[in-house]
């Protein structure tokens, strides 16, 4: 019968047997419990009412939230008096679908190494989707009682970088406006940086991937963003070249000439808001292609509103910055990460949640995490 007919479906005639050799499967998560550490940060509706900035204040270390200069940093804080682009990830919103992934492949030229390389470790792409199981009342016990949440996970862009204290040559370095650059020119391949990354988001070019691609295909390439060779470091830019085409396109704009200082004024504001309106138009690839609009990206100096989208308003950074279930991965080794997760709200049903486990075992687990992980 058809598999949307009213009396059900099934398949006739099928016969399962085991196949010969094996496959060993190619990922690139090598665990996926998080055994305590509050990697995902989740709650129910209910909790979040309750308690707010659970997420935001779960982790506490010397100089969390205190006022600038005085967060007892070794380090000289940075100083942003133009733009400082973040990015906020809500994982609530998130649904695992890797359309960021596809988007940042093809936007950023990254090469495609196949199964191999990936056994290899020798992945590429620059942003990958992270996936760890929660049990029933933190208890995972098998697969059919284990729920999966996903986090899209690529550089931090971290304000205290490990990664740029530790290359020979300052190929890695933080920008004016907050991102953490890669100089392709001037690296040298050491790959330190990617040994001293917490989030292990650096990929390093073991080959020229690009070399054996013909002519033809080399068009499917995008001509604003270089393409790497062998022995180079990489990871994500928060795609600077469309920040820098904005910026371009913002800073061509002029008032229009006009006679009266009146019309001047006016038309001064005019060319203001247009620049702003460019500024906050543009976004990354992945924040584009998600289909739920879990990833914004913008300026986190900007106070203001963004243009409102065909679903409604949609929060701007500096928006969700101040949303109490806002948090920054592995924030306890004081990286300070730019980008920031929201945490994952669940909204259960409580005549269909599973009763509690024996009370012995839900006490070795409760200090653990709250609200699911």
């Amino acid at each position: 019968s058809g598999v949307r007919a009213g009396a059900g479906w099934y398949i006739a005639g099928g016969t399962v047997k085991k196949a010969g050799g094996f496959t060993k499967p190619a990922v690139t998560q090598g665990h996926f419990m998080m055994e305590g550490r509050p990697l995902i940060r989740t709650q129910t509706v209910t909790q979040l009412k309750e308690d707010p900035k659970w997420a935001r204040e779960l982790v506490q270390y010397p100089g969390k939230d205190k006022p600038e200069g005085e967060n007892n940093q070794l380090f000289e804080e940075w100083k942003y008096d133009g733009h400082k682009w973040a990015m906020y990830i809500d994982l609530t919103l998130c649904t695992g679908c890797s359309a960021c992934v596809t988007a940042c492949q093809a936007e950023n030229n990254i090469p495609i190494l196949g199964v191999d390389a990936v056994l290899r470790s020798r992945e590429m792409h620059w942003l990958r989707i992270d996936r760890y199981f929660e049990g029933k009342h933190d208890i995972v016990t098998d697969g059919d009682e284990a729920n999966a949440a996903n986090m899209p996970m690529t550089c931090q862009h971290c304000e205290n970088a490990p990664c740029e204290q530790v290359c020979p040559v300052a190929a890695t370095t933080h920008s004016p406006e907050g991102i953490n650059e890669m100089t392709y020119n001037r690296c040298i391949g050491t790959k330190y940086c990617g040994n001293n990354c917490p989030f292990k988001v650096r990929r390093f070019n073991y080959f020229n991937y690009t070399k054996e691609i013909p002519d033809v295909q080399k068009l499917v390439l995008n001509p604003d963003v270089t393409v790497r060779s062998r022995g180079v470091m990489e990871k994500c830019t928060y795609c600077v070249q469309r920040v820098n085409q904005a910026k371009i396109a913002a800073k061509k704009v002029k008032p229009v000439a006009t006679a009266n200082d009146a019309e001047k004024k006016a038309a001064l504001v005019e060319a203001n808001e247009e620049k702003l309106r460019i500024i906050r138009s543009f976004t990354s690839a992945c924040a584009q292609a998600c289909p739920t609009e879990a990833i914004t990206f913008g300026d986190l100096n900007d106070k203001g509103e963004r243009e409102e989208p065909p679903f409604g308003r949609r929060m701007t950074v500096a928006q969700l910055s101040g949303l109490g279930r806002a948090y920054k991965m592995l924030e306890e080794i004081n990286v300070r990460p730019r980008t920031t997760y929201l945490a994952r709200i669940r909204n259960p049903n409580p005549e269909l949640e599973p009763p509690a486990p024996p009370t012995e075992k839900k006490a070795d687990h409760a200090a653990e995490s709250k609200g699911g992980h």
